[in-house]
């Protein structure tokens, strides 16, 4: 049973701490905005790499063929 009542309470402190961070920078958290961030960051870094593969695949096929 005192196992369980310190869970609980870190539990309650948890949510209190991210409610004050959330209070204190007022901003929601918003996971949506976050994930499509993410995924444009991914789609550009991706498309540079292979633009960039692309790119230096045509440089030697040029010079070299």
């Amino acid at each position: 049973m005192c196992t369980f009542r310190l869970h609980f309470a870190f539990m309650q402190q948890s949510k209190h701490i991210v409610w004050l961070f959330q209070r204190h920078l007022q901003t929601g958290l918003c996971r949506w905005s976050l994930r499509r961030r993410q995924r444009f960051k991914y789609i550009g870094y991706s498309l540079i790499t292979y633009g960039s593969l692309l790119i230096t695949m045509i440089v030697i096929s040029i010079k070299y063929y």
